[in-house]
């Protein structure tokens, strides 16, 4: 299972790989800048329920588990959450983002 959560981590872009990207393409990079925001819900299920999460894990983390085993296995992970959030004041998340800004390179005529 911890192959199969390093191989999604792995197709997520970085700076270097999405750089790459932009020369093989013919751009040179210009400028980039690499920050992050937080997210905040105030328990497991609006954290479960948010599209944000739906669309960015959720469908890996199923692909996870066998489908016989999804019920169980999300109402504990949602009663979990439920519960840690209750002791911590809600669920935080840190969400990286990147903004890569590049130019066309120009050819040479021969």
């Amino acid at each position: 299972m911890i192959l199969i959560l390093k191989k999604d981590e792995e197709h997520r872009g970085t700076i270097e790989t999405i750089s790459k990207l932009f020369t093989e393409s013919g751009f040179k990079v210009i400028r980039h800048f690499e920050e992050s925001f937080e997210m905040k819900f105030v328990d497991g299920s609006a954290f479960l329920n948010h599209y944000f999460i739906k669309l960015g894990w959720l469908t890996t983390w199923i692909g996870l588990f066998p489908k016989d085993t999804l019920q169980e296995i999300f109402s504990a992970l949602e009663q979990n959450l439920n519960y840690y959030s209750a002791q911590n004041n809600g669920l935080n998340l840190s969400v990286p983002m990147a903004f890569i800004e590049g130019e066309k390179m120009r050819t040479t005529m021969q």
